[in-house]
This record gives structure tokens, C-alpha cells and sequence, in this order.
């Protein structure tokens, strides 16, 4: 029985090479990679979801920024912001691109969804776009009662007063509060000066809009956060005027997920559900 569950998974794990193997073949032939694209191309880029690491973006952004044939990018933006440092990450990055970077906001480009977007050279949003969440949240659980009902107590050796802050087997300081809600306010200070500088807005319109609270693209477009209301499509368009070239083609530059990285790819993120973490995220996504 068990030579024969042995087998079946060898088999399954070739067949998840061999599709692997055929749909890279197929993204390579497709011309998504560069060597085939047309001769002025505006490159679209997708950020998808909740944003745990910054590497898979800024590695397609540099690959981009490099293709002579790239003219232009269009980064389509459908999440609700997530870990801090990888978002500043890519917010960095885009500002070091030598070529227009527009975003176009989709269903919902929150909190660090938004962050990003700011860095770009025009932001676009549908009316019904969902953004704003300006601001930082970190999440912490208390499990002291439950463990103490099943009868677990945990025991900490540390080197400091503060060594397990924020430890959820036991309620925590008001000194140990304050240290958290320090370190949340200066994340949020360096989130307000970003989108300040890049959207150069008035500091006491941003400040009152960057309490958390959400609102639409269109009430976004009245106020200041966004350059025009539209779509991909109309973000092409404006692309190609500014451009001034002939013959643009849009293309996506999205790397087609193989059948292995769907498999393996349901665990990114996982080790982060764990822990409490620091994060532009708005929560109602």
C-alpha cells in the first residue's frame, strides 16, 4: 500500500513539473517576456491582493524599466495595501523608473494599495473604486483565559522589560502600549509625508481624510488623490499622448501562474498569519 501511494505521488509531482515546464514555454513564445514585444509597448503590471513581499513586483518593474521597447507602464492596482516595509519597498522603487508609471485603481486600492499608486506619475480610478484607509494597524490577540481554562501557562526568560511585548499569553502594560502606538504613529507620520510630497496636497486636507476612513474614487478625483477618473483603458490613452509615439500597443506583462505555483503559491503568507505585524491594510477587504 504504501510502494503505491509512493507512486502516485512521483507521478503527480512529474505531471506538476511537465505543466510547469509547457505553461513558462507557453509565457516565453507568447512574447510577454520582452524578446517579442512590439516596438513601442506600454507594459501593463498587476498588484494583486494583499502585498506580503516586495521582490516579485520590483524584480518585473526592473525588468521593464531596462526593455528599450518599453515605453511606458500601467501598474493595475486591486489591493488593500498590506505589510509596511515591502510596500515602501515598491512605493521606493517606482520613483527610481526613467519612463511614465501610471496606476490604475481597480475595485479597491486601500491603505498601501493606495501608498503605491501614489508613487506613481498619474493615478486613475474608476468612480466606484474604493481607497483611502490612510493609516497603520497592528492587530494583537489575548489568549491568556483560554490557556489558563486547558491549563497551559508559558514561561519567558528575557533579557529586557520589553522583550515579549506584545506576547498574547498575557494582557498587556499600559508602557508596553505606548511604545506600540509610538512606533504605529511613526509609520503613519512617514505614510502622510510620502503621499504629501508626491500628491503635493494641502497637509490639513490630507490629514482630515487620513483617519482610516475609506471613500470612493470619484470622492478621491474631488479632493485631490487621484489625477483623473477611468479606466485602464483610458489610462492607455492618456499614456499614448504623452508618449507622442505611433503604433502603441499595450501589453500585460503579468506572469502566467503555472499549475506548480498555484500549488505552492497558497502557502505565501502563511508564516506572516502567525505573528503580529505592522500594516497598511485596510481591513474590510
Amino acid at each position: 500500500m504504501k510502494k503505491n501511494i509512493g507512486k502516485i505521488l512521483i507521478k503527480v509531482i512529474m505531471v506538476l513539473l511537465i505543466l510547469g515546464l509547457v505553461g513558462r514555454a507557453v509565457y516565453v513564445l507568447s512574447g510577454a517576456e520582452g524578446g517579442h514585444l512590439p516596438e513601442n509597448t506600454v507594459a501593463e503590471l498587476s498588484i494583486t491582493g494583499i502585498i506580503y513581499d516586495a521582490d516579485g513586483i520590483i524584480e518585473s518593474l526592473e525588468e521593464l524599466s531596462k526593455n528599450e521597447k518599453v515605453k511606458g507602464i500601467i501598474l493595475r492596482v486591486n489591493s488593500p495595501g498590506g505589510v509596511i516595509t515591502p510596500t515602501k519597498e515598491i512605493f521606493d522603487y517606482i520613483q527610481t523608473i526613467n519612463k511614465p508609471v501610471y496606476a490604475s485603481m481597480e475595485s479597491v486600492a486601500a491603505s498601501g494599495g493606495y501608498y503605491v499608486s501614489a508613487a506613481c506619475d498619474r493615478i486613475f480610478a474608476m468612480p466606484t473604486t474604493i481607497t483611502g484607509s490612510i493609516g497603520v494597524i497592528m492587530q494583537l490577540s489575548n489568549y491568556e483565559k483560554l490557556m489558563n481554562t486547558i491549563g497551559i501557562k508559558n514561561f519567558a526568560l528575557k533579557s529586557g522589560e520589553f522583550k515579549d511585548i506584545g506576547s498574547p499569553d498575557r494582557e498587556m502594560t499600559d508602557a508596553e502600549k505606548e511604545i506600540l502606538m509610538t512606533t504605529v504613529m511613526d509609520m503613519y507620520e512617514q505614510f502622510i509625508e510620502d503621499i504629501q510630497k508626491r500628491r503635493n496636497m494641502d497637509e490639513a486636507v490630507l490629514r482630515a481624510q487620513a483617519d482610516g476612513r475609506v471613500f470612493t474614487g470619484k470622492r478621491a478625483f474631488d479632493m485631490g488623490f487621484v489625477d483623473n477618473l477611468g479606466s485602464r483603458r483610458d489610462a492607455f490613452e492618456e499614456m499614448k499622448n504623452e508618449l507622442k509615439l505611433e503604433n502603441v500597443e499595450l501589453r500585460s506583462f503579468d506572469k502566467e501562474l503555472t499549475v506548480w505555483d498555484k500549488f505552492f503559491g497558497s502557502f505565501k503568507g502563511v508564516s506572516l498569519s502567525g505573528g503580529a505585524h505592522f500594516m497598511y491594510l485596510y481591513k474590510g477587504y
